[in-house]
């Protein structure tokens, strides 16, 4: 009598060769290529900590311009932040880089167990989320007051992202006590902390009555949909909206067709270019998440490493190396 474990190996091995409708047929040499990614994809994410953790120590380096944030946060008007604002704001980058380059990992983990299709890119998106998500709170353009009032974003996002994701009843009938305090957290947090620290408040106007409408930050500020953030990242690095995360979406999708905006070909970015081109899930379509991901990885990395005062140059040999496997990307550093 035949194993469970047998039975399942021998009917994975039947189905080996069968293929997503509407997708290509996946050659033997289109297969040693999403390997190749896979090798790839596994060696940079663990080059991310070998540049940040162990050759750095996730430590700041002299005259950096995380320094001088730290001491900013020490200075104003009401007196030093009690809350460690800066402490919060570099874990906060820390853990986005880190996550980025944990789904890189997942992804090259995925290509190299022959999963050539949707697994890649849902794990490239999420890669691609953290990375935008690092880039909008590193911006260079921002000065000290800025980014704290982002990180207080994200942190607002978070007990926000906690409230949705915790029942209002349990099981035995009862309320839930957990999410009553974080409730209680979140008005605490956006009518005390935030005020106490910017004294700025806006206003929703679509629903200027509603309590929730009201979010004391820095002008200018607000909170980020995944969406806004590549475009923030798209129109920083590029100069232009190119439709990266829908693309990445796109491919995402169990229907290749399900395309909400097309992104124009990497290569072909000039103003004069179509955005006529749709994607499909392919090892053409693996190759390009991949390229996007990393295209916003390395503008995270190298804007980390500026403002901490870091050396750039491992960064700079990291470029070449995805340059030989992604031709065409685009390089922060040229």
């Amino acid at each position: 009598m035949e194993t469970g474990a047998l039975h399942a190996g021998r009917v994975r091995a039947s189905c080996r060769a069968v293929q997503v409708p509407r997708s290509p047929f996946i050659a033997d040499q289109d297969r040693a290529r999403i390997r190749e990614l896979g090798l790839a994809s596994r060696r940079w994410a663990a080059l991310h900590y070998h540049f940040c953790a162990e050759t750095h120590g996730w430590a700041a380096g002299r005259n950096s311009r995380r320094g001088t944030d730290r001491l900013m946060a020490y200075v104003g008007p009401a007196g030093p932040w009690d809350d460690l604002p800066h402490g919060d704001y570099v874990s906060t980058v820390c853990q986005y880089l880190s996550a980025a380059a944990d789904h890189l990992d997942g992804f090259g983990a995925a290509c190299l167990a022959g999963a050539a299709l949707f697994p890649p890119a849902t794990l490239s998106r999420a890669a691609f989320e953290f990375a935008v998500q690092a880039v909008w709170l590193l911006d260079p353009r921002c000065d000290w007051r800025h980014r704290a009032a982002r990180e207080h974003l994200e942190l607002l996002l978070g007990i926000e992202e906690q409230i949705k994701g915790t029942p209002k009843v349990l099981p035995d009938g009862t309320s839930n006590a957990s999410r009553a305090e974080l409730k209680r957290f979140r008005r605490e947090f956006r009518e005390v902390t935030i005020p106490g620290l910017f004294d700025s408040v806006v206003v929703d106007q679509s629903q200027p009555d509603s309590k929730e409408a009201r979010h004391t930050i820095v002008e200018d500020e607000r909170l980020l949909s995944p969406t806004a953030a590549a475009e923030h990242y798209e129109m920083l690095t590029f100069g232009e909206v190119v439709g990266f995360y829908d693309a990445l979406s796109a491919l995402c999708h169990p229907n290749p067709l399900m395309t909400r905006r097309s992104a124009r070909d990497v290569s072909d970015r000039g103003p004069d270019q179509p955005r006529g081109r749709r994607f499909e899930a392919s090892v053409e379509s693996t190759e390009r998440a991949l390229q996007m991901t990393m295209q916003a990885l390395m503008k995270a990395e190298f804007t980390w490493a500026a403002y901490s005062g870091w050396v750039d140059a491992p960064l700079r040999q990291w470029e070449d190396e995805i340059e030989a496997v992604l031709p065409g990307s685009y390089n922060p550093s040229k």
